[in-house]
């Protein structure tokens, strides 16, 4: 069960960071990010690996950047390694995975210290504050919607693998009678993959908390097919738009995002 609640809040995280509106001006949406993004390194207990970066936070995050940048690299160019090879040794793979691990953590860690110190400030930190959620909003749109010609590819299913990749997805959501009505994105947006896996796991959840077994297991196997089938692109995203983040945030989040991609319950090729 503790890697169930590890991925429920992980999806939820994912899904909140690519889906909700973020108010240009203001400053409600970045201290929010910095509580949720808070949680959730205390709930994966991910701040043991991230301490040093919480102590200093322009630093950590610059480093975290340039080293994030070369394990999100390693963790793509290892899972396709692996992939390849019918992952007759998934050593490598871990080790980079885990390289992009840390690097993301600590610089999310790092991110979060300096708005947490800027709130503290009160008034005389509102400018900054209000200028970090502008730059996070603009750092957004430009590593999702494909807004800029040298930019990377938004995170879109469909643009990392062939097929009819948005049909089978649509087509996975009505097997599990999940619906996403309240949104305009297409089915094969990241995030509202990832609200689907939370839904997913999170009816998981309920099922062993109500002592349905063979529901919970029924969930598990949904889940599992779905991060096996839909989520193996990630990584390729990932090493795509890291290089035009322009916020430690941002730079972070997709270290992490890689790292969960690479070492989660993905390719049959890593479990």
């Amino acid at each position: 069960m503790e890697d169930v609640r590890k991925a429920a809040a992980w999806y939820g995280y994912g899904a909140h960071v690519l889906l909700d509106p973020i108010e240009v001006p203001g400053t409600a949406y970045v201290v929010d990010l910095a509580k949720r993004t808070r949680m959730l390194l205390e709930s994966t207990e991910a701040e043991e690996a991230g301490a040093a970066g919480a102590t200093g936070a322009t630093g950590a995050a610059d480093t975290a950047g340039a080293v994030g940048a070369v394990g999100v690299t390693a963790a793509a160019e290892a899972t396709g390694t692996a992939c390849a090879a019918g992952a007759a040794d998934t050593t490598g793979a871990a080790d980079a995975a885990g390289e992009a691990d840390a690097a993301g953590r600590s610089g999310l860690a790092a991110w979060c210290k300096r708005v947490e110190d800027l709130v503290a400030r009160g008034v005389e930190g509102a400018d900054a504050l209000a200028e970090e959620q502008r730059a996070v909003a603009a750092d957004r749109t430009r590593l999702c919607r494909g807004v800029s010609q040298d930019g990377p590819l938004p995170p879109y299913e469909a643009y990392y693998r062939e097929g009819a990749v948005e049909g089978d997805v649509s087509a996975s959501y009505r097997r599990a009678g999940v619906r996403f009505d309240g949104t305009a994105e297409r089915d094969d947006y990241l995030g509202v993959e990832l609200a689907f896996l939370d839904c997913l796991v999170r009816a998981e959840e309920a099922a062993y908390a109500r002592g349905d077994g063979p529901a919970a297991a029924a969930y598990a196997q949904q889940r599992q097919s779905f991060e096996q089938e839909h989520l193996p692109w990630v990584a390729a995203f990932c090493t795509a738009a890291l290089p035009h983040a322009r916020t430690a945030y941002g730079r972070a989040a997709l270290e992490a995002l890689a790292a969960r991609s690479a070492r989660g319950n993905q390719p049959e090729c890593f479990t």
